[in-house]
């Protein structure tokens, strides 16, 4: 019954790859986050605006800047709501 409760006490944060796939992401698991280097072999999708790094070693191209991203994450960690 503890997983329930703890399932629901999660929050997520709704981000967009720069396909427009939806990305639900918990804060917590937020390692890091940087804009991408622009390379002439254009290592990353077009469309990519920020990379979040997570706590199990993956990371996600996201189509919203690093400010707004950064801007989430700091909003969920003092428990403000807009």
């Amino acid at each position: 019954m503890e997983w329930f409760v703890a399932l629901f006490a999660s929050v997520f944060i709704i981000l967009h790859a720069p396909d427009g796939q939806v990305i639900y992401l918990n804060p917590d698991q937020v390692t890091n986050i940087r804009k991408p280097r622009r390379t002439e072999d254009g290592h990353f999708v077009r469309g990519t605006n920020c990379l979040v790094f997570t706590t199990d070693g993956k990371y996600f191209a996201t189509h919203e800047s690093c400010e707004v991203i950064r801007g989430f994450l700091t909003q969920g960690s003092t428990g403000k709501s807009t």
